[in-house]
C-alpha cells in the first residue's frame, strides 16, 4: 500500500509505503520520504526551490531544510578566502550560510534582480545581484552571482553558486 500526506504548515510531502509482513512475523514496516511541495501539492521545481533558498537566505535553518538531506551547497571561489568551498548535508549548510551572514549581515537579493538564463524543472541556472556590506570592510558591494540548481524529488540536490572576486578587492 502506498499513500501520500501533505502537511500544509511545513510544505513537505511524505511518501508513505507499508510493506506486507513476512510469513507469520506480523510485522507491516513503513518506508517515508518527504519532499518540498508547492500550494497544490507538486514538488517543487529547481526554479521554485532557488526562488524560495534566496527568500530565506537570511534564516539559515530554513535555507537548508530546502536541500535533500545529502543535498551539497558549493560556492568554490571562497576558498581564495581560506573558506571550504563544499558544504554537504543539512546542517553544514546551515552552518556555512551562517558564516557567511557573520561576514555579510545585510546580504539580500531582491526577485526582480534574478536573471533565469535555463530553466528545466530539475536544472535552473541563474545569474542575481547582491547589494551587502563587509562587516571587516565597512564598505557596500555589489556581487553578481550565478546560481546553478539540480533538484531531486522536490529538494536541492547541489546547489553551486559563483561570484564576481573583483567585488572583494
Amino acid at each position: 500500500m502506498i499513500g501520500a500526506v501533505s502537511s500544509q504548515r511545513t510544505g513537505k510531502l511524505a511518501f508513505v509505503a507499508a510493506v506486507r509482513p513476512q510469513h507469520g512475523s506480523g510485522v507491516v514496516r513503513c518506508i517515508a520520504h518527504t519532499t518540498n511541495t508547492g500550494a497544490r501539492g507538486r514538488v517543487k521545481t529547481s526554479k521554485a526551490l532557488l526562488f524560495d533558498y534566496l527568500a530565506s537566505i537570511h534564516d539559515p535553518e530554513r535555507a537548508a531544510a530546502l536541500f535533500a538531506d545529502d543535498g551539497v551547497y558549493e560556492i568554490p571561489f571562497l576558498r581564495a578566502r581560506g573558506a571550504e568551498p563544499r558544504h554537504t548535508g543539512r546542517a553544514d549548510i546551515a552552518a556555512a550560510i551562517f558564516e557567511l551572514l557573520n561576514l555579510y549581515p545585510d546580504f539580500q537579493i531582491a526577485p526582480d534582480k534574478v536573471d533565469i538564463q535555463m530553466d528545466t524543472p530539475d536544472d535552473t541556472f541563474a545569474e542575481y545581484v547582491a547589494h551587502t556590506s563587509v562587516v571587516t570592510r565597512g564598505r557596500e558591494l555589489r556581487h553578481l552571482f550565478t546560481g546553478y540548481v539540480v533538484a531531486e524529488g522536490g529538494a536541492i540536490k547541489l546547489l553551486r553558486e559563483t561570484f564576481n572576486m573583483s567585488a572583494l578587492a
